[in-house]
């Protein structure tokens, strides 16, 4: 002012009272002739409301760790708030704040996306509204939430671009650390088959975890569930038992806790187990249930085919005609798969034709038409694994080559699906095989894939013990007619020894009763031949007795 300058400034100023004011002040000076100061004229303006307004923005940021921006798109200046260059990671050493900085501290793999964000609010009025990372001069990363807008021209171009960013740093760690969790339990879910659900008994609304949907044979989200969705889903012959279980849940404030079926899109039926419990209000009422459901197939699948092969090995060892363990080893396994219709086949003695054994639900002309069967390499499903050795999986008879032969025959049976599992014993000789069929083209799950060989490996011990048991009723058969014709020739042959010795014996004592006619040695002799006889004559009487007590025609005394 001393130098004849006009200066503008803002001055604080104390009241009588000592409080504070604040004026924005501009003071020129009047010059006299000699270009000095000889007056001044000021103008002033009370600024102290936008100065304390400005002190508890300031201070609301800090506290808030907010800062904001104000980007001249035409120019490139850009204004950040005191509190930015912290967010930023800046101490002293503050570089301009252009754009280009601005965007350079951004994390690498964000900076595009920013980028773009800030390009599509500009030339599309798109919401400016972005989560990114940014790297501190110390090297550590942070996490930045920044919105904006566009303030623009009468004829819409853009002037400048307004905004805030907050520090959400330790926000999105929790955040990520809660995602880390529940993609851990997501995991752990898929791996135990287990998801869980929730439901609002007064509005209907249902909730699924992902694992829920793939259980159910779902992708996560297809649907927005219902209980109307899960009860379609549900085993016919499971709800009552589901419903009942529920019911008692919400009576007794117990836990509902039930084993069922459920049926996939594609047909196949799994077991699940599921847990609930239920909440209650003041006034008793339920209002909400949640819970757990566990794939349990596999469970079940192993208790199924335990307690079969315990049935079929019961009437193996009560022997059972093998024709009834056979079917008895059917209707097992087609009661454990329902829509499949078991068949089993065993090779003649040849072991070049397949001879029908049991297919209690296929029909009795397709029965007909395949005993007999010859196999080969490329005779359907069970011809074909009979002379392999090896299982044979068909999807679909009516396009699959080996069934060229067979396809008016399965087409009339309404047959598409035939998978043979060939039978084979100890010494793996192949016995016959075992069939799974169904009315629709199908492909075998594991499960599936593990009872045709564990119904397979049954069938081939009742085989075996039937041919055993067989072989020892012939054998016991062969040597009761090799004694009856022991005993027959013993009493043919004493007959005929008899005869010919009672002569022998008879002679001889008449020869001793008349001792004058023969000299002393030829007496001897004759004693010999009499004593000779009654010897052999006492061996025979023996050899009649032992083949009496055999054949149970005299009784034993001990004396």
């Amino acid at each position: 002012i001393s130098q004849g300058k006009t200066w503008h400034g803002v001055i604080c100023n104390n009241r009588k009272d000592c409080s504070n004011y604040w004026v924005d002040s501009t003071i020129r000076p009047l010059l006299d002739d000699k270009n000095k100061p000889c007056g001044y004229l000021s103008a002033r303006t009370d600024v102290t409301a936008f100065i304390i307004n400005d002190d508890r923005l300031t201070r609301s940021q800090k506290f808030a760790n907010i800062g904001t921006w104000d980007w001249n798109i035409r120019t490139g200046d850009l204004f950040w708030s005191d509190r930015i260059a912290p967010l930023f990671g800046y101490n002293d050493d503050i570089p301009d704040t252009t754009y280009e900085n601005f965007i350079a501290a951004v994390h690498p793999d964000d900076r595009q996306t920013v980028i773009e964000a800030i390009n599509n609010c500009v030339a599309n009025a798109a919401e400016y509204n972005i989560e990114h990372r940014v790297i501190w001069q110390d090297g550590s990363t942070h996490w930045l939430h920044e919105r904006g807008d566009i303030v623009r021209s009468k004829d819409g171009s853009p002037l400048h671009m307004l905004g805030v960013v907050r520090d959400i740093t330790n926000r999105k760690a929790a955040q990520l650390a809660l995602q880390e969790s529940e993609q851990r339990l997501t995991e752990a879910q898929t791996i135990a088959g287990i998801g869980n659900w929730s439901w609002e008994v007064a509005s209907g609304s249902l909730y699924w975890s992902d694992e829920i949907y793939r259980l159910f044979g779902y992708k996560p989200g297809e649907f927005e569930p219902t209980y109307e969705k899960f009860v379609a889903s549900v085993h016919p012959d499971d709800l009552e038992a589901i419903k009942q279980s529920e019911k008692d849940a919400f009576a007794r404030g117990e836990k509902h806790s039930i084993d069922h079926r459920i049926v996939m899109p594609d047909g196949l039926i799994r077991w699940v187990h599921e847990e609930s419990e239920a909440r209650f209000d003041a006034k008793g009422e339920a209002i909400f249930l949640q819970g757990t459901v566990q794939d349990i197939t596999d469970r079940k699948y192993t208790e199924q085919l335990q307690k079969g092969r315990s049935q079929i090995l019961e009437e193996v060892l009560m022997d059972k005609p093998l024709e009834n363990i056979i079917e008895t080893m059917i209707l097992h396994a087609e009661d454990m798969q329902p829509g499949m219709m078991g068949s089993v086949l065993l090779l003649d003695d040849s072991g070049q034709f397949l001879m029908h054994a049991s297919a209690p639900n296929l029909p009795d002309f397709y029965n007909a038409a395949i005993h007999g069967l010859k196999i080969g390499p490329d005779v359907g499903s069970c011809g074909t694994a009979a002379f392999t050795g090896k299982q044979v999986i068909v999807d679909d008879t009516q396009i699959h080559p080996d069934w060229q032969a067979f396809r008016e025959l399965t087409e009339k049976a309404g047959l598409r699906a035939c998978w043979s599992q060939p039978i084979i014993a100890s010494s793996g000789e192949v016995l016959g095989t075992y069939a799974m069929y169904y009315h629709e083209p199908r492909t075998p799950s594991d499960s599936e894939l593990t009872l045709a060989t564990e119904l397979a490996q049954c069938a081939a011990i009742a085989i075996e013990q039937s041919r055993a048991r067989n072989k020892l009723i012939e054998a016991k058969n062969d040597a009761e007619k090799a004694n009856k014709a022991k005993s027959q020739f013993l009493s043919s042959m004493s007959h005929e020894l008899r005869t010919p010795l009672n002569a022998i014996i008879g002679f001889s004592q008449l020869l001793e009763m008349a001792p004058d006619n023969i000299n002393k040695d030829q007496l001897g002799n004759i004693h010999e031949i009499h004593h000779a006889g009654m010897h052999l004559l006492d061996l025979i009487n023996e050899v009649l007795d032992l083949a009496r007590i055999e054949a149970g025609n005299m009784a034993l005394s001990i004396e």
